[in-house]
């Protein structure tokens, strides 16, 4: 039986084949990114001062932008990926062959989504770099509160995608609501903007989004060099997103 690391290379493999052969790839994933932090870093310039939403985050606008751009690109992965991969194994009609195979259908799903995530960390690292190279954002950031936040952003971010690929098995429908999420998860979740700002009685549905609590608690571990204590808010709600959507994802795939 295959190993899960020849698994892992294969489905690398095969994704880097066909994004490949789209000539010009890199320099359009490139142009998006330094497009996107150019109109923000522009937009930052626009709002100048430190705004008072802000200073808990630093104050710099678009210090707290691009955070929220590097992050909620691995959020927008997690939830799209492994339904897309499997829209696209329906199309082509390779879904049957894959599931049919001597590897699990629910590590046959995870790992088609490997490439996208290798995507959205090059990304990460693009934004990051531009950010500091070029455009002096500056970071202190505070590596024991950071590695919690990151490991459970990235978990319950993956549940739910998981989640939405389960509802495409069984409906062979499902991308469309897993887009409108993403959309209303981008705005409550404070992507752009601190979700304070938002008015008081929608405020209380971005406690529900687990993407609102990672940019809370990575962007002021990163910012401003909050530590564990205070990021618990954070770490508690992501803690319990994971806790709940985890297990959640795992039995809806596997049914």
């Amino acid at each position: 039986m295959t190993t899960g690391l020849g698994l892992l290379r294969a489905f690398l493999r095969r994704d880097w084949v066909n994004e490949t052969s789209y000539r010009g790839m890199v320099l359009i994933e490139l142009f998006g990114v330094i497009g996107g932090l150019v109109m923000f870093y522009s937009i930052g310039k626009l709002v100048g001062g430190e705004p008072a939403a802000l200073r808990r985050y630093g104050g710099d606008y678009f210090a707290f932008a691009l955070v929220g751009l590097a992050v909620s690109g691995y959020f927008s992965v997690a939830l799209i990926a492994f339904s897309n991969r499997l829209r696209q194994a329906q199309s082509t009609g390779t879904l049957e062959a894959m599931f049919v195979t001597a590897t699990p259908p629910t590590t046959v799903l995870i790992l088609s989504g490997a490439w996208d995530f290798l995507l959205a960390t090059a990304r990460f690292l693009a934004f990051i770099s531009i950010g500091v190279l070029a455009l002096g954002v500056r970071f202190d950031p505070n590596l024991l509160a950071l590695a919690p936040l990151a490991i459970l952003s990235l978990l319950s971010f993956t549940a739910l995608g998981l989640l939405a690929a389960a509802l495409i098995l069984v409906a062979k429908r499902g991308d469309s609501l897993a887009l409108l999420v993403n959309l209303v998860a981008n705005v409550f979740g404070g992507v752009v903007f601190p979700v304070t700002l938002l008015p008081g009685w929608v405020r209380p549905f971005a406690y529900l989004v687990p993407l609102s609590y990672a940019l809370d608690g990575l962007r002021r571990a990163a910012l401003v060099g909050a530590g564990p204590r205070a990021v618990a808010g954070s770490l508690l709600g992501l803690g319990v997103a994971t806790a709940v959507l985890a297990p959640a994802a795992w039995l809806a795939v596997r049914w």
